[in-house]
């Protein structure tokens, strides 16, 4: 029975080929739209959910409403020689000027409040703080969030602060300039290098120009699909950012089996997927 209706619908497909190829290249490029769009729906954290960090992040969102989700803008800020930023007035002058750059929402953490010698550098005329905004998530789009209240309280503290040199860095605000500089030419290279591999590899086992651009057509379309659906599932329960990545390994593969399956070439099949999907 299962037989037959692979054998209909191949037969199906064959007679409609123009229809079913214009209906897989509108999936392709409305369903990869659509993806994109959604990403913002994946957990972007590296926290196994139900885990200790999962519940320590919990347990901080409640307590303070910020500075689980997103991790925090560092302020530095360093004196001239001489300056002795340990004097009550000079921490105390640094950690107001933060929490009043911060802006409603954020909380921040200094010597100035904790006494903590952690927040002061080695030169004795260095101090940090930091700043959990009330803005952005960990996702694609907050990154712009986080850098824009970056970019806020770097201005707002060089202002408030003209004799000391004043800098905001954290973890993503490097992320986000590292997503605006793009990778560099190291690893546009490699990306190449494993691009052309694969075509190659599939034009040594295929050796048809078919045989090369199906599979690939194949797992493309079959990846937006599946990152369509998990972005959707991702609405109601917790799914990492990484199926980003799983997902159209696992689409080339099973598409490159697939793809290879004609009468005794279980084993060849086999190889050329798992060879792709590396």
């Amino acid at each position: 029975m299962s037989t037959d209706l692979t054998a209909r619908t191949r037969d199906l497909a064959l007679r409609h080929r123009t229809a079913v190829g214009v209906a897989w290249l509108l999936v392709l490029l409305i369903g990869g739209a659509v993806a994109v769009l959604g990403l913002g729906r994946l957990d972007q954290s590296f926290t196994a959910s139900g885990g200790p960090g999962h519940r320590a992040n919990q347990e901080v969102q409640e307590r303070y409403g910020n500075g689980a989700a997103v991790a925090p803008l560092v302020a530095v800020a360093s004196w001239p020689a001489g300056a002795d930023v340990r004097a009550p007035g000079a921490a105390g002058r640094f950690g107001d000027a933060v929490r009043h750059a911060a802006g409603p929402g954020a909380r921040t953490v200094s010597y100035a409040g904790t006494g903590d010698e952690g927040f002061l550098g080695g030169d004795g005329r260095t101090v940090y703080a930091l700043v959990y905004p009330g803005a952005g998530e960990p996702d694609l789009a907050g990154l712009t969030a986080v850098e824009e209240a970056a970019v806020a309280l770097r201005a707002d503290l060089r202002s408030a602060l003209p004799e000391a040199r004043v800098e905001v860095t954290g973890v993503l605000p490097l992320q986000h300039d590292s997503a605006v500089a793009g990778p560099g030419p190291v690893a546009l290279a490699v990306k190449a290098a494993c691009a052309l591999g694969l075509l190659v590899l599939l034009a040594a086992v295929f050796r048809s120009a078919a045989g090369v651009l199906a599979p690939l057509l194949l797992a493309g379309v079959t990846s937006v699909g599946a990152l369509v659906l998990v972005e959707a599932v991702a609405g109601f329960t917790e799914i990492s950012f990484v199926v980003v990545y799983l997902v159209p390994v696992t689409a080339l593969v099973l598409a490159v089996h697939r793809w290879a399956q004609p009468p005794g070439a279980g084993e060849r099949s086999a190889a050329a997927a798992g060879a792709a999907g590396a």
